[in-house]
């Protein structure tokens, strides 16, 4: 260990830390050790001494740089560092590096999960069905029961259906407005 001490809030894969923890003395706590953000007050207490600071979540305010004058570089987990003080870091000299893009796999992932939802009401459907709307009260207990017991749907009026059917993608066209780290995806 060379006497670098890093402080760590962000959540971490074990094995990057051990990596760390080869060369540094690394201390984590907050957000990403026990899902609680930790206060100005704590995290500048955990700053002493502390040339790298990794942040999650945690508020890195111009009150927290201005105390912890071992720092050296902020690394912030997120893909825009919005609970980073970015002008007080830069005037102080202090780089901040950040990771952009790093949702997007999952942003693009869930966009397409809501464009199948919302075409396939998928979520009104799952609503009429919890609240039992076209089942009658809902059941607790779902053994035992015949096919004679179960909906026989309607094609007229307000047939679940009918209001649930929502049509297929296949063949039709969708279109991507901007093609950034998510559009791309």
């Amino acid at each position: 260990m060379d006497g670098h001490k890093i402080v760590v809030t962000a959540s971490i894969d074990e094995g990057q830390l051990s990596r760390l923890r080869e060369r540094c003395e690394v201390v984590t706590l907050g957000w990403g050790t026990t899902g609680e953000l930790l206060g100005e007050t704590e995290l500048r207490e955990a700053l002493k001494g502390a040339e790298v600071l990794i942040v999650g979540y945690e508020r890195v305010s111009d009150s927290v740089i201005a105390a912890s004058e071992s720092l050296r570089l902020i690394a912030c987990s997120r893909s825009n560092p919005v609970n980073v003080d970015v002008e007080s870091a830069s005037l102080r000299g202090i780089p901040l590096i950040f990771t952009p893009g790093r949702n997007a796999n999952s942003a693009a992932e869930f966009t397409f999960g809501l464009i199948l939802a919302e075409v396939r009401h998928i979520a009104r459907a799952h609503h009429s069905l919890v609240a039992g709307r076209y089942l009658g009260p809902p059941a607790t207990e779902f053994r035992g029961a015949s096919e004679k017991d179960d909906v026989v749907w309607t094609l007229d009026g307000e047939s679940p259906y009918k209001r649930f059917r929502g049509c297929e993608l296949a063949e039709r066209v969708l279109g991507l407005v901007g093609l950034g780290n998510i559009g791309v995806r």
